[in-house]
């Protein structure tokens, strides 16, 4: 049985220590009363650790927690565990000494973690309904109990009864940026996805958001926590997608939304990816309508934007389909390259 959760920090080049042993281990001390434990994600910035980690265990081992725990891989420091328990009625967010390992830390499994830039981190609770619509950006470089160090950022009431989940481009650069590496997209533009759910008689939603409106609220003087979507949500722009397209995959490239769905048409299926460029100084490649009625998002059709079709044959899966570089997207070669052995 595992007693703790050993971080080794190695080179990228070569696989060995990227400190002198034992100092390139981050560990961190498991309650007492836990008996399994896994790690559901983990992402990494120019200074911070992030895991979504699963312990089980307590009073007779019925006991079942998921805990977010930040660490600075520069110093080996615990930085926060943000707690979210999902109540009857709302959200309660609340954060935990960095110096403790048991007790409290606490948050659902149904929450969605990611970081917006190197210090920055967006929690989503995935199901919200009844509880209050909204998002949560954490900022670890803020003392756990500085007002400023946790804002919450309200979505549209009127989508308040559909679940979440937010899209973002994992491979934009976090921290230090490699000045030799291929084209960047600017951080100014990036945006990320808050898909809303289909609910009957309403079709799916995107929220196209730009994560630097997200960290500029994050920063602000304000005081308030709460930022309501009349305030922060205003121009950003809302695509709701046709009732018939029910099998739908997301790619985020920089400023760019790559839609791939199934168009059913042949019998093997016929793939289409809808590229929507949402850079400013695109604009005019996507046709956006009048603001809408009260007054804060614009609303685009799903038709807009270039659009490719693909045929499916030869066991080619296109839900494999990643950004690569400075390229679009790239593609599973065959389905019959999937198995995987297992590793010791």
């Amino acid at each position: 049985m595992y007693r703790s959760i050993r971080i080794h920090l190695l080179d990228l080049m070569d696989g060995s220590p990227y400190r002198v042993p034992p100092s390139n281990v981050i560990a961190w001390k498991l309650p007492p009363e836990v008996y399994e434990t896994s790690i559901k994600d983990l992402a990494v910035t120019g200074s911070r650790i992030m895991m979504y980690i699963y312990l089980r265990g307590g009073f007779q081992r019925l006991a079942r927690e998921w805990r977010m725990v930040i660490w600075d891989w520069n110093t080996g420091d615990l930085v926060r565990m943000p707690e979210l328990r999902l109540c009857c009625a709302h959200v309660v967010p609340q954060v935990i000494d960095r110096s403790s390992a048991d007790g409290g830390g606490l948050i659902g499994w149904n929450f969605q973690g990611a970081f917006l830039d190197e210090f920055r981190i967006l929690v989503v609770p995935r199901s919200i309904f009844p509880h209050p619509f909204e998002l949560f950006v954490f900022d670890t470089l803020l003392p756990q109990d500085h007002p400023r160090h946790l804002r919450r950022f309200m979505l549209p009431p009127k989508y308040g009864h559909r679940s979440v989940r937010v899209y973002l481009d994992h491979d934009r650069p976090l921290g230090t940026v490699d000045r030799d590496g291929p084209l960047l997209v600017d951080p100014t533009q990036a945006i990320l996805i808050v898909d809303l759910s289909r609910v009957v008689r309403d079709p799916r939603i995107f929220l196209i958001l730009r994560m630097q409106d997200l960290i500029e609220h994050t920063c602000s003087m304000r005081t308030e926590a709460q930022i309501p979507w009349d305030e922060w949500g205003r121009g950003n722009v809302v695509i709701e997608i046709p009732t018939g397209i029910t099998r739908l995959s997301i790619v985020i490239h920089g400023a760019r939304l790559l839609a791939i769905y199934d168009t059913h048409r042949g019998s093997e299926g016929d793939y289409c990816i809808h590229i929507f460029d949402l850079c400013r100084r695109a604009s005019s490649a996507l046709t956006v309508s009048d603001e809408s009625n009260d007054g804060t998002e614009r609303r685009a059709p799903f038709k807009t934007g270039r659009s490719c079709l693909f045929e499916e044959g030869g066991g080619v899966s296109m839900w494999g389909l990643q950004p690569l570089g400075d390229s679009v997207v790239f593609y599973e070669v065959s389905i019959s390259c999937l198995t995987r052995g297992v590793v010791d």
